[in-house]
């Protein structure tokens, strides 16, 4: 189980078609850019066992076609597959939700100068099972490209995090909503009373009535 993260040379470890399997524990150490805003407190339960994030690696290369002449060179690809349950906070009552993530995901790393010198390029595989749709690039600064920490599994994991969890976790049947349905009824409110309510912090809901009774007249 890894706690300080894996790192290597990305493109040595594609080329040499390399895997690697392992556990990373969620904690503040390893996730610090979502873990206070996302992730529930873990440490307000001191029971609760750690949770992880499994992880799967595979790299591998892929000739395609750079000229008429049928030159040919090889691009980088690397495989993830992410497997969690995480604990995050509900946005409506602060409480725990669980989110399942389950990804997989194939990227393509490029060596260049700036990005735009890449972007958009659509070159020949030697056969169809890959398309520009089928993986998201990822740009290495060539001053890194013989770096020996040019890829940190924790920071890219924590990325792919950012773009898979909701914005707005929030639990389907909230405990903070069954809680205010509760005392509107002590409170001898209906549901109508409270759907009234609604509709008067929606200036623009009775537009559509009173453009139709406009056009009658």
């Amino acid at each position: 189980m890894s706690s300080s993260g894996f790192v290597c040379n990305i493109f040595d470890f594609i080329a040499k078609k390399s895997t690697k399997s392992g556990e990373i524990i969620i904690e503040q150490d390893n996730f610090p850019r979502v873990f206070d805003d996302f992730f529930w407190d873990e440490n307000k339960n001191t029971n609760s066992k750690p949770h992880v994030i499994k992880y799967d690696l595979q790299g591998y290369t892929k000739e395609k076609i750079v000229a008429e002449n049928g030159e040919k060179q090889s691009d980088y690809f690397l495989k993830m597959h992410l497997q969690a349950t995480l604990i995050l906070q509900c946005q409506r009552c602060l409480n725990a939700i669980q989110f399942d993530l389950n990804s997989q995901n194939l990227y393509k790393f490029e060596i260049c100068k700036n990005q735009n010198s890449s972007e958009n390029q659509n070159f020949d595989y030697d056969s169809d099972d890959i398309n520009n749709d089928d993986f998201d690039v990822i740009y290495v600064n060539e001053n890194l490209q013989f770096s020996e920490n040019n890829f940190q599994l924790n920071s890219f994991i924590e990325d792919e995090i950012i773009l898979t969890l909701p914005s707005f976790p929030m639990h389907k049947n909230c405990s903070f909503e069954n809680n205010r349905n509760k005392a509107n009824k002590i409170n001898g409110n209906s549901e109508s009373d409270s759907d009234t309510d609604s509709d008067s912090n929606k200036p623009f809901s009775n537009l559509k009535n009173l453009l139709n009774s406009t056009k009658k007249d």
